[in-house]
């Protein structure tokens, strides 16, 4: 165990008296440093709100509600309210759906979201007996960058979150509604 202490600490100082031996040494523990910490801060938060909030994502709701046991109910606005709120992607609000659309196939907008016309009465279709799935139409522009693709998949993934609890909402609360205004006449 002496000889491979005496061999280590002679190795040492034949490179520290060598200046090349100490510079190449130097190099190849600090270039792969380097390499790592940028590689590693570039790539640090790729799904982040830093990220995510600038791209464009265009939203309109063409939902036109119902009125339901004599409460208007309209679940589009509901969403459009949720994502004003949210900061996770960089939504952009439009009047029509062609201006959304046009958008994203322009490049103005990385993606668009349409609420149709019939999502509250769809939501809401369990009251009736017949129970339909409400779709919100997602339109994506592939060709601006492949990456984003899954960043738009997060922000879709939150909306359909909001839009779920939106829902349990509609589930649990409108029976109620409905009872209390029963027992109320």
């Amino acid at each position: 165990m002496k000889n491979i202490f005496k061999i280590f600490i002679s190795d040492v100082k034949r490179i520290f008296q060598n200046v090349v031996a100490v510079v190449v040494i130097m190099g190849l523990c600090v270039i792969p440093c380097l390499y790592a910490w940028f590689n590693i801060f570039s790539n640090w938060d790729p799904y982040g709100e830093s990220s995510t909030s600038n791209l464009k994502v265009a939203v309109v709701s063409e939902d036109e509600g119902v009125t339901v046991a004599g409460i208007s109910v309209n679940i589009g606005s509901s969403v459009v309210e949720a994502l004003q709120e949210n900061k996770v992607m960089g939504w952009v609000f439009t009047e029509t759906s062609d201006e959304a659309v046009d958008g994203v196939y322009s490049g103005e907008y990385y993606a668009a979201l349409v609420i149709p016309d019939d999502f509250t009465e769809e939501m809401i279709s369990f009251l009736g007996g017949q129970i339909e799935h409400p779709d919100i139409i997602y339109y994506e522009n592939e060709k601006k960058n492949g990456n984003r693709n899954v960043n738009n998949g997060n922000g879709i993934m939150w909306s359909n979150d909001s839009i779920s609890r939106i829902r349990w909402i509609c589930y649990f609360c409108f029976p109620w509604i409905r009872c209390c205004r029963t027992l109320g006449n």
